[in-house]
């Protein structure tokens, strides 16, 4: 019977990574390792989700996540922040458990005469839809 190099190869990579994880698995019990990932409780505090789909989310609450989503001002208006903000909303509702959001204002229009009051009632709308 010929040699196979690829199959004595993936064999013996094998073989090591089950050995890396098992010395991972075993090592000083004061840090995490890689066998903690799934029980250890995380927050990642800065996402941008786009979209109305659940498959980030539902990843993040399999891999024991929760999210908050920072609306970000890109100066380039407030519409650039409202459609964002939409999304976000959407997610919060419907994951309240799994998704914070934190909201953000326009300086597009800082010189309009407007400006400040049009940002009051939007940062008031924003927090009484539950953000952050």
């Amino acid at each position: 019977m010929p040699f196979n190099f690829n199959q004595h190869f993936m064999k013996n990579l094998i073989i090591l990574l089950n050995l890396f994880t098992f010395i991972s698995c075993t090592e000083n019990p004061e840090y995490y390792s890689l066998c903690d990932f799934e029980i250890v409780d995380k927050i990642d505090v800065h996402i941008q989700v786009r979209t109305n789909r659940d498959v980030f989310v539902e990843q993040s609450r399999k891999d024991n996540f929760k999210l908050l989503n920072i609306v970000v001002d890109a100066s380039r208006g407030r519409k650039y922040i409202e459609q964002p903000y939409s999304y976000c909303l959407d997610q919060k509702t419907r994951h309240s458990e799994d998704f914070e959001v934190a909201t953000a204002f326009s300086i597009q229009e800082w010189d309009d005469p407007n400006w400040m009051e049009n940002t009051l009632a939007w940062l008031d709308k924003s927090f009484k839809d539950g953000a952050i």
